[in-house]
């Protein structure tokens, strides 16, 4: 006696969300100060040379002082930022009017069985003599 089966399965599941919430509304508020400071500023006069160079005249004597500029002078020292946040607020709502939402879903699945099978003659008169008797 010889038997063989088959056996096939597949599904296609799908499922659909749909949300939706309107209107938003969002406030975002915050507090800050910014401050700036400076190091000491400071103003000095000085002159400021005006230097030409003699192409025939050699070594350190090439280079003669023709004029200067001034005097003045102005100087400025480091300059600091700084920013203090003292607090952030953020309020909001969601689905002011209401959140509606869907879900949708199906399977989809389809089966298939075959099954072969020999059976000598002896056995099916014997199966078909019991089915009758019962």
């Amino acid at each position: 006696m010889a038997f063989s089966t088959r056996l096939d399965i597949a599904g296609n599941p799908e499922f659909e969300v749909n949300l939706k919430a309107a209107p938003l509304d969002f406030q975002l508020a915050g507090e800050a100060s910014l401050g700036f400071t400076s190091g000491p500023i400071s103003g000095h006069v000085e002159p400021i040379p005006i230097r030409v160079r003699v192409p025939f005249m050699k070594g350190s004597h090439a280079l003669v002082t023709a004029a200067s500029i001034g005097p003045f002078g102005v100087h400025l020292h480091d300059i600091n930022a700084t920013v203090r946040a003292f607090g952030v607020h953020v309020g909001g709502v969601l689905g002011k009017e209401g959140i509606d939402c869907d879900l949708a879903g199906a399977v989809r699945c389809a089966m298939g069985v075959d099954i072969n099978g020999k059976m000598p003659g002896k056995v099916v008169e014997a199966a078909i003599k019991a089915v009758l008797e019962e």
